[in-house]
């Protein structure tokens, strides 16, 4: 465990099926690495034993334990969806089990929630590089001089942003904070950050929270840094919340920890950004950034997984791009239904191949032909996305065969052709095609998130300070295209 790990004792609690509190000692492992918060126990419930001993003869599976409490010295923990992780179990022996579950999250604070009250009215929290994505920082400085030795210094908060949406109130907003230490040096601690603040009008449960508001808004700042977007800090409320003691209103918060992603990047690697919050319109594009994350969940479960296990073969990487844009491309304009008539044709083409005593063998694959006609190959899908995107690459490349380059190249590679011995010695073709298809792929995202073909030109090529580059790469050696082409004939 690292230096801020810590493993604190803990007494877990449960409501058996028989609605009776039973109790088991234990602890609960906290850590900023993966996974983020692991449960302890010494022993199994007592109602759990007989579902061990079915476990163990493979009659059932242990139950998942939709709610566990547990009482530490550093506060009252409410886990959610704990599930069998590890265990060394001791049966009989001196030696205490030790069995291992894994929360999907863990709610801390100074009291316990049931399963009934797993709901929010207002959430506040804060994403992996948020601040930086948002630019969140307005501190201006003037440094002493000569003739007058005085240092100013004005913090302001940034401009906080909201909307008004589906019975809610989404904000970023300053979350600020200075202090002033007179002792010691007279130092000066100054932290500009900003959250994310939800506010309901009816409470939503915490489980549709996690699905509908913060998968999409994480989803929006990762397609930003172009890296994974785990929750850094993350805050409920509920105003219906009761105290189980005297039945009083709970006015206090509770933070969650919740199942982040395994971090493979510190805070010191530089982020290339796709987009930052400054180029949206808050207001208008955020309800886009939700319908893009929920009309195209396929195509962005892909991509998230790719920012976050990204191959390191380029031949891998080439076949995961390729089907992320093709993914991409039958969503934004989903294939031609087959129907009666199309099926008819193919029908009728069949019988006519088969009416050929020596074609006759051709029949089943000519009414597949058929039917398959009206789909898309990876090349037309190239053409259509690129002509979506105002033919940005088309007139970069100046080469209008760079669609059917790259399926080919796709082809070879994914059906083991034997052209494809050509990669064993010279990559380049490949990785000239990941880079265009990264950049498609990006475009149309952008547009899918709300920005016109001017607004994302001037996005990917003037704002990027890395797009000379780029585009340099791409251009270079684009003649390796033809290198593969000549070995392949």
């Amino acid at each position: 465990m690292t230096e801020q790990s810590r493993n604190l004792p803990a007494k877990w609690t449960r409501i058996n099926e028989s609605g009776v509190g039973e109790s088991v000692l234990g602890s609960i492992e906290i850590s900023p690495d993966h996974p983020t918060h692991l449960i302890h126990l010494t022993e199994d419930f007592t109602s759990s034993e007989d579902s061990f001993i079915a476990f163990m003869s493979g009659t059932s599976e242990v139950d998942v334990y939709p709610v566990l409490h547990g009482q530490t010295q550093e506060g009252l923990f409410t886990a959610i969806d704990s599930r069998p992780f590890r265990s060394t179990r001791t049966l009989g022996g001196s030696t205490l089990s030790d069995i291992v579950l894994r929360p999907s999250l863990v709610i801390q604070g100074n009291a316990l929630l049931h399963e009934h009250e797993l709901s929010v009215t207002k959430v506040v929290l804060r994403f992996w590089d948020q601040d930086d994505w948002a630019q969140w920082f307005n501190v201006r400085v003037k440094n002493a001089t000569k003739d007058d030795r005085t240092v100013y210094f004005e913090q302001r908060p940034p401009n906080s942003q909201s909307l008004r949406l589906a019975g809610a109130q989404l904000s970023i907003r300053d979350a600020s904070r200075t202090s002033y230490f007179p002792m010691g040096h007279g130092k000066i601690s100054i932290s500009q950050t900003s959250v994310f603040e939800f506010e309901f009008d009816e409470e939503v449960r915490l489980q549709d929270f996690m699905t509908d508001w913060i998968a999409p808004i994480s989803f929006w700042v990762s397609s930003g840094t172009r890296r994974t977007s785990g929750i850094e800090h993350m805050s409920i409320f509920n105003r219906n919340w009761k105290s189980d003691s005297d039945g009083s209103a709970i006015d206090s918060w509770q933070t969650v920890i919740p199942r982040n992603p395994k971090r493979k990047f510190s805070n010191d690697d530089k982020l290339e950004y796709l987009h930052r919050l400054k180029d949206f319109d808050f207001e208008t594009q955020v309800p886009m950034v939700l319908a893009t994350y929920n009309n195209h969940r396929a195509a962005v479960d892909q991509y998230l997984d790719y920012l976050h296990n990204t191959p390191s073969t380029p031949m891998v990487r080439l076949t995961v791009l390729a089907q992320l844009v093709e993914t991409f491309d039958r969503s934004l304009h989903p294939d031609p239904h087959i129907d009666e008539y199309l099926e008819s044709d193919a029908d009728l083409f069949a019988a006519y191949v088969a009416a050929s005593d020596a074609h006759r063998k051709y029949a089943s694959n000519a009414k597949r032909l058929v039917l398959e006609s009206i789909r898309p190959t990876l090349a037309s899908r190239l053409k259509r996305l690129d002509s979506d995107t105002g033919k940005l690459i088309s007139n970069m490349l100046e080469r209008p065969s760079w669609k059917s380059d790259i399926a080919g190249i796709r082809n070879s590679i994914v059906h083991g052709l034997p052209s494809s011995v050509f990669f064993l010695k010279n990559v380049i073709p490949i990785q000239i095609s990941i880079d265009i298809l990264e950049l498609l792929f990006e475009l149309q995202l952008l547009r899918s998130l709300g920005f016109s073909n001017q607004q994302v030109e001037q996005i990917v090529t003037q704002d990027d300070p890395n797009w000379a580059g780029r585009k340099h790469h791409v251009v270079e050696y684009l003649n390796s295209f033809d290198d593969f082409n000549g070995f392949e004939k």
